[in-house]
């Protein structure tokens, strides 16, 4: 197979299958698979990781698939294990649907691993923790992560509870890893070959 970036510009979408169109484009840019936990929740394949108090199920915003971490006073790290093409100085924007139940105690957030070109861990680590909480009701959290190692070839994101919180839970839902720049997006990394025609996409 043939990697391709899974960048469409407006003038090719205009010519191809809005079916190819669609599975090229990856989920409008966010580059966490399974970002809502559906695969997760319904034990399909999924990159997340199985952690001790986590679990995958249906208390995400609106009845959707989540992923809820309860406190337990351990820290606990569930990670995407998708390997996310990147370029040092790049800035990506984290942003997630949380749910802070209202005995929650202590501090979550996310953190990106940086690897090097053979998936070497670069121990560099961008760890952000969200303040100013909303308890008892779903809210948007975002940041923005900049690429800060020569070496950064490929990144991991991981949510995380502190090992300060003894009780309550955090629910994520929708987390998304976009590209501040899309310029030059190349985020496709197995299972479409792009050819130059309209009818030449071709899927598994």
């Amino acid at each position: 197979k043939t990697e391709t970036a899974n960048y469409i510009t407006a003038s090719s979408a205009e010519v191809l299958n809005p079916r190819y169109v669609a599975a090229l484009s990856f989920d409008n840019g966010n580059l966490i698979p399974d970002a809502s936990f559906e695969d997760k929740a319904a034990g399909n394949l999924s990159y997340w990781s199985n952690v001790s108090a986590i679990s995958y199920d249906y208390e995400g915003e609106k009845g959707g698939a989540s992923a809820k971490i309860t406190a337990d006073g351990a820290a606990h790290y569930p990670a995407n294990n998708k390997n996310i093409p990147v370029q040092n100085t790049e800035q990506l924007i984290f942003s997630a649907r949380v749910y802070v139940s209202d005995d929650f105690n202590g501090s979550f957030g996310m953190q990106t691993i940086t690897l090097d070109s053979n998936k070497t861990d670069l121990a560099t680590y961008a760890v952000f923790t969200f303040s100013d909480l909303a308890f008892g009701e779903w809210a948007n959290y975002t940041k923005t992560l900049t690429i800060s190692h020569v070496d950064a070839v490929y990144i991991r994101q991981l949510l995380f509870i502190r090992d300060t919180a003894t009780t309550g839970h955090v629910i994520f839902d929708n987390v998304s890893l976009t590209r501040s720049d899309t310029a030059n997006r190349d985020d496709f990394d197995g299972d479409i070959t792009f050819l130059t025609s309209h009818n030449d996409a071709v899927l598994p």
